[in-house]
Formats: C-alpha cells, sequence, structure tokens
C-alpha cells in the first residue's frame, strides 16, 4: 500500500520492518517536548476539504440561523369548579376544590348516599366509564370516556375559552436545543457518545412510529429547541406572543402548528380539541391538571367481568366479587361452589310400565318378557347449568339517539330472596351501551386510593377503575340438550 502522509514539522516517521510477520508498521516519534504544533491541526491540502464539502452537499445550505432569543406573554386562569350531570335524572351539579387537591381523587370519588349504598356523581352507568367538566368562570373543560385511569391533559376537550386574565407572565429566554442520549452531533469529525446507537435498532417488524423515531434523530434532532417555561397546576393558560431572534437578526413571531384544513391530516400535539362542530384546535392553550404521579391501591372490594359470548349471542357481567353491608369482601366464585346443583347420571332406564326412569339396579334379569325396560337412555336437559353470579345482557331496542343497548337480564326464576346481581355496578346499569363490551372483555373494579402531596398531606378515597380484560371462554349455554351415554 502506498499514500501520502503529511504531518506536523515536529514529528518524525520511524519505519520499522519485521521479518517474522512479514509486515511494515509506522510511529510517530516527538522532536520536540511541545504539543502546540500538533493542536493546530493543519492541513496540507485545503482544496481535499473543500472537495468534501462540496460533495455532501454543505455548498448547497441556505442561511438560515439558529435562535438566540425569545420573548414570550402568556396568561393564566386557574380552574377551580369540577361539575358532572347525573346520567339518569340530567340534573347537573358542580363544586369548587382546591387545586392543590388531586383531581382524581375529585372525579372518581364515591360518597356514601344511604347505609350500603354508595354513588359515584360523574359515573355514567350506561357507559361504565366518567364524565365531568372543569372551569373557571367561562373557562370550560369537558372530559368525557375517563376510565378512572392516568388522568392527563389529552382526557379533556375545550368546551369554552373566555377570557383568560387572572395573571400575566412574560419572559425573554435564550432557548436551549434538544439534546438527547445517542444523538448524533451536528459538527463533523466529533466523537458521539456509543452508549446509545439508534441505527442498531432491531424488531422483527418496523413499525410506523419507530421508522419515524429514528428519521427524527438522524435528520431533524438539531432543529428542535426548548424554552423552559413554569405552569402552575391546575392553571390553564394560552400563549399571547411569541416572538424569537435568530443570529442574522431576524425577528419573526412564531405560530402554532395547526392542520386548518378540511381534512385535518396535519400535525398537532399538547391541543385541546374544540367541542364546537368546525372549530380548529387552538396551539396556544395548554392546561396543566394536578394529576397524580402514584397512589397505593387496595385490593378491589368488587369486581365484575365483561366479556361476549358469541355462541349464546350474549354479553355476559361475571360479578367476581362485591361488598356487603358489613364492609366483608364476598368471593361469588365461593358462594356458587356451594350451589352447583348435582348433575343427573345417563346410565339410567326408562320403564316402560310405570313410566319413569330408573336406577340401573333395579333392572333385573337379562331380556325381560315384554321388554320392560329400555335403555340406558340419552337425558333431556332443558338448559345447561349456568353460575348465578353469570348475569346475562340481552340485546335491547335502540335508544332515542339510535344507539343499541343491552338490558340486563338473568338465569334464575326465584328472585325472592333478593336479585341476581350483588354489588354496586350491576345494580346502576339496568343498560349498557353495546359497544361499551369489546370482544377483548373489560374489568370494572372498585378500589380504595391512597396519594399524598409535596406537602405530605394525605388523601384517601373510594374509585372505580375500568380497564382491558383477558378473553374469557363461551360459557357453554346450551338449550334443549341430550346428555348422550
Amino acid at each position: 500500500m502506498s499514500g501520502i502522509f503529511t504531518l506536523p514539522d515536529n514529528i518524525d516517521v520511524v519505519i520499522a520492518t519485521f521479518q517474522t510477520k512479514a509486515s511494515t508498521r509506522l510511529e510517530t516519534v516527538n522532536k520536540t517536548n511541545s504539543i502546540q504544533d500538533g493542536l493546530q491541526a493543519r492541513i496540507k491540502d485545503p482544496l481535499w476539504m473543500l472537495g468534501k464539502q462540496w460533495q455532501v452537499g454543505e455548498f448547497r445550505a441556505q442561511d438560515g440561523g439558529h435562535p438566540v432569543r425569545a420573548e414570550i406573554e402568556v396568561k393564566n386562569r386557574q380552574l377551580n369548579t369540577i361539575g358532572w350531570q347525573e346520567p339518569e335524572t340530567e340534573t347537573t351539579g358542580a363544586e369548587s376544590f382546591d387545586p392543590k387537591v388531586p383531581l382524581e381523587m375529585k372525579a372518581e370519588e364515591e360518597k356514601q348516599v344511604q347505609p350500603g349504598k354508595f354513588k359515584a356523581r360523574g359515573w355514567d352507568p350506561k357507559r361504565l366509564e366518567y364524565s365531568f367538566r372543569v372551569q373557571g368562570q367561562d373557562t370550560v373543560l369537558v372530559a368525557e370516556e375517563y376510565y378512572g385511569n392516568d388522568l392527563d391533559w389529552y382526557n379533556f376537550d375545550l368546551a369554552s375559552l373566555g377570557q383568560l386574565n387572572e395573571t400575566s407572565v412574560s419572559l425573554a429566554v435564550k432557548p436551549a436545543p434538544v439534546t438527547f442520549k445517542g444523538m448524533p452531533l451536528a459538527r463533523w469529525w466529533s466523537l458521539e457518545d456509543g452508549r446509545v446507537d439508534i441505527g442498531q435498532i432491531k424488531r422483527p417488524h418496523l413499525n410506523f412510529l419507530t421508522e419515524l423515531l429514528i428519521e427524527f434523530s438522524f435528520i431533524y434532532s438539531n432543529d428542535w429547541y426548548v424554552i423552559p417555561m413554569a405552569q402552575k397546576v391546575g392553571d390553564i393558560r394560552r400563549i399571547e406572543k411569541f416572538v424569537v431572534m435568530d443570529s442574522f437578526g431576524v425577528t419573526l413571531e412564531a405560530e402554532p402548528v395547526i392542520d386548518k384544513t378540511p381534512l385535518k391530516q396535519g400535525w398537532e400535539v399538547f391541543t385541546l380539541t374544540p367541542r364546537t362542530q368546525g372549530e380548529y384546535s387552538d396551539g396556544r392553550v395548554f392546561y396543566l391538571p394536578n394529576r397524580l404521579y402514584h397512589a397505593l391501591e387496595s385490593e378491589p372490594i368488587e369486581k365484575v367481568n365483561f366479556f361476549r359470548d358469541e355462541m349464546a349471542n350474549l354479553v355476559w357481567a361475571v360479578e367476581q366479587s362485591y361488598q356487603d353491608r358489613d364492609g366483608k369482601v364476598i368471593n361469588r366464585n365461593d358462594e356458587e361452589s356451594e350451589q352447583i346443583p348435582e348433575q343427573p347420571k345417563p346410565s339410567l332406564y326408562w320403564d316402560t310400565q310405570v313410566r319413569t326412569l330408573v336406577d340401573p339396579s333395579q333392572v333385573t334379569g337379562a331380556g325381560e318378557p315384554g321388554n320392560r325396560f329400555i335403555g340406558p337412555v340419552a337425558l333431556y336437559q332443558p338448559k345447561t347449568h349456568i353460575p348465578i353470579h353469570w348475569i346475562p345482557y340481552k340485546p335491547s331496542q335502540l335508544d332515542t339517539a339510535g344507539n343499541y343497548l343491552l338490558r340486563r337480564a338473568r338465569t334464575v326464576e326465584d328472585t325472592s330472596a333478593g336479585p341476581q346481581y350483588k354489588g354496586v355496578f350491576l345494580s346502576e346499569s339496568k343498560f349498557v351501551f353495546e359497544e361499551e363490551a369489546p370482544r377483548t372483555g373489560i374489568m370494572l373494579c372498585r378500589v380504595y386510593q391512597m396519594a399524598r402531596d409535596s406537602d405530605g398531606r394525605r388523601y384517601c378515597w373510594l374509585s372505580r377503575k375500568k380497564r382491558t380484560d383477558v378473553a374469557h371462554k363461551s360459557s357453554g349455554l346450551r338449550f334443549d340438550h341430550l346428555i348422550e351415554n
């Protein structure tokens, strides 16, 4: 191999030859004790460097200054009132609350209205989820389809904005570039952190989001800047002014990235969806609820599984456990094990004279005269046994809005000792919307939660949770069934 090696003037090249290896090694030896010439990194062939810049397209770049100053003005309003609408009575209610209290507690809290009877004001028994609103004067946000898990800003829609003139904040800062582990460096000839290698992301099937992450990291990561700005929890804010000055002295007013085309195919993030039809999102508005970071959760005091049974064409609500009036949690599976009826034995014979089924021990003689006994015969069952804590929901008529409803039914005839259900969920949900029972199934549970704020105050409340459940087997419900021998 041959080539041209250009080194600083204070460096000599020593060529050593080793006959046993038949190889040549180049070693550098300093002439002086100074490293000044080496740090200068002088280039003997600047034309080569210019050629590499032309090759990678650096000469085609446009003037693009980086931001050096940003001026922001923000207006805030505190949302300290929570309201709800009773699904059955269509009445509304509202009460003020301390923004330091976790919003989950105010939205989920159950209260005892009668001995042994609880009521969650924001719970919709037909939708099996929470629905409530938070407001401050004429500013209203609505949260629907909240399942009792991970309440955050994206659970809210903007009903009305109003005047946000309670407090105003202005600041002027220098934007900081976005950084993250494994981020490619913007400069050439720099050693990057090798602990995170985004180029080595390997998955069986790269999905769309993974490809977007890789593209952003390699191409656009050095185009983003961060401006930290504090916001009080429980406040909604609107950016009134956002002016950026770049390194070329150009001053521009930044606008939110909002797609205002009819198809709304653009990219939006951290925007509150307006509830009014035809309105566009306002990217200047953001709400920061006082959400829980972590809460201790008790064992469920009531648990119900909803799932579809395609073979029986029913939706089953399996009441696993409930809490009685004394506060004791009852496992209904244990109750069922004591009430399973004795299954009939198929090895019975039909007595043609008495015209009844008899046990094989009563059949005497082989080939008795007149063929009195016939059998063994197959037994007829009008209906297979279904556990008593399995409550069926049957398709019902459409409601006034054209939605399909599931109506609570029963599998037992005698309800003199009380209804087939025992818990709170099924007592409230006489009707359930058909789309609320997916094929994968859902699990409803009532649990106690406890949380502590930054001041050390403790909060405890009883809440409801709706979670995705595992797929269940068919109930095996059959009518007009013959038990074969």
